[in-house]
């Protein structure tokens, strides 16, 4: 009886531990700054587990005063991770006009690596 004992409370203080995350997965925050003399509208989704409905979309609208970053996602993703992979929308309008640059395209985003890894959508002026 005391074994067992000993084994259930080995058992509940290792499982307690959890997992190790897997070292290909980082910490990446997805920032959008917005550089214009005007607010901007972003409207997102991303796709969002749950043990109730499974996969399903979670929809979100924000307004970016001007001259302000704002933390969009925050998620464990590989390091060379594609934005389409990220969000399934991400639409940006200023003053009533959706932007006119793919804002999947990588090429837009500023990665800087940290003790996680940041991208920043700039928002310019030119881009509407």
């Amino acid at each position: 009886m005391k074994k067992l004992f000993i084994m259930l409370i080995s058992l509940s203080i290792i499982s307690c531990l959890g997992m190790p995350e897997s070292s290909e997965y980082l910490n990446s925050k997805f920032y959008i700054h917005n550089t214009c003399s005007a607010k901007i509208i972003i409207n997102s989704s991303v796709m969002k587990p749950s043990t109730i409905h499974g996969w399903h979309e979670v929809r979100r609208t924000d307004a970016i005063l001007p001259q302000t970053i704002e933390l969009m996602r925050n998620i464990n993703a590989v390091e060379d991770v594609k934005i389409s992979a990220i969000f399934k929308t991400l639409e940006i309008y200023k003053n009533n006009k959706l932007i006119e640059i793919d804002v999947f395209d990588k090429d837009y985003w500023e990665v800087e690596k940290a003790d996680y890894i940041k991208y920043t959508l700039k928002i310019t002026e030119d881009m509407f």
